[in-house]
């Protein structure tokens, strides 16, 4: 793979657990990357809306349910999951390792207990403490370990089955608002019925319309964040629909960024900095201040831009899809547009030549 972002440092904004994937696609690419989050997802203060839409679901009160992102995806048919309870015979992947390494750790220390029982000698008793294992134990725990991962695996596919069927049940169709969230969805086992040509609010209401012909009466569930644009429950509640929002998980602001990463973009050693969504955009003027203006900014989508030039910020480059594989693309594109590099722009900015004009230099 050509290394197009080698010699560039990237800043990457998303919630922590969510940046890996962007991270990996842009190291891949040649990038060195800081991993700033704007914003922290966190579940609802309470499941009562998310459990009740549930219980509506299973009794056949939707025609359709609608996911505008990974994350309400992840905590919305998690806690569905949940609602099958143990005696379904839900095993998480984390329970299955926990007892591996558990059974590990009895056994290391029941070895070191015999070992310091037959040490003699200080020294002895010092190399008793070193946990080690013998080719026996070894055997034992490699089937541990396979054993736990056979169990994960079988957890999955379980987790899978019932949610696929509970779909299935429901006689309720699955709307997605892009490729990450149908992917996000077929994790978990769930056919996706309909993702819209644009991956935003209007293309899913224009896809839906095209879907259903008349909106009228329809029923539609759609799972959101605590905050957000309503576009998609009033378009649909215009042509007709009954919209029930529920939601799924919460996007509050971090308060405190990273003093290295502050210092960072201060001292111009950040060439482009990625912003994934409105909330982050947001969140970024209270999190940076006037740091914002020493990098590059290059945006997921034209809301994301527009968010952006709301706090005063320009982007350089727009993403041509709402994907992270186009906004890796729009990252490159606007290291490649024939101004000085990364390392002379950090050269430049030592020199004082473009403190205050780092849009000027990639």
């Amino acid at each position: 793979m050509t290394l197009e972002l080698s010699g560039q440092t990237v800043l990457v904004t998303r919630p922590r657990e969510q940046a890996v994937e962007l991270r990996s696609l842009l190291e891949e690419r040649g990038a060195v990357v800081l991993v700033q989050p704007s914003i922290e997802i966190l579940p609802p203060e309470s499941w009562d809306a998310v459990d009740d839409a549930v219980r509506s679901l299973a009794d056949g009160a939707f025609d359709r349910i609608l996911f505008s992102s990974s994350n309400g995806v992840r905590f919305f048919l998690e806690r569905l999951d949940a609602s099958f309870g143990d005696e379904a015979g839900r095993v998480f992947l984390d329970e299955a390792q926990e007892t591996a390494f558990r059974l590990a750790r009895r056994s290391f220390a029941r070895k070191r207990e015999r070992a310091e029982r037959r040490a003699e000698t200080f020294e002895e008793k010092l190399d008793a403490q070193t946990p080690f294992l013998d080719a026996d134990e070894e055997k034992t725990l490699d089937a541990m370990r396979r054993a736990a991962a056979d169990t994960a695996r079988r957890a999955v596919e379980l987790r899978r089955e019932r949610l696929a069927r509970f779909f299935f049940d429901a006689n309720v169709s699955v709307a997605a608002v892009g490729p990450g969230t149908a992917d996000a969805l077929r994790d978990f086992g769930v056919q996706v019925d309909l993702i819209p040509e644009k991956y935003n609010a209007e293309g899913l209401v224009d896809a839906l319309v095209d879907a259903e012909k008349s909106l009228a009466g329809k029923r539609f569930l759609s799972v959101r964040a605590s905050r957000g644009r309503d576009v998609l429950s009033k378009a649909l509640t215009a042509l007709g629909a009954t919209v029930r929002e529920v939601v799924a998980y919460r996007s509050l602001d971090v308060e405190t960024p990273d003093a290295e990463i502050v210092d960072a973009l201060r001292s111009n050693r950040v060439d482009f900095g990625t912003v994934a969504s409105s909330a982050t955009a947001k969140a970024l003027a209270r999190l940076f201040g006037d740091a914002l203006a020493r990098t590059r900014w290059v945006a997921l989508s034209p809301l994301t831009a527009s968010a952006l030039r709301e706090i005063g910020v320009e982007p350089v480059s727009v993403a041509q899809e709402s994907t992270l594989e186009s906004l890796v693309d729009a990252v490159i594109s606007a290291a490649s547009d024939g101004r000085v590099d990364g390392a002379q722009a950090r050269e430049l900015a030592r020199r004082g030549a473009v403190a205050d004009a780092p849009d000027s230099v990639v």
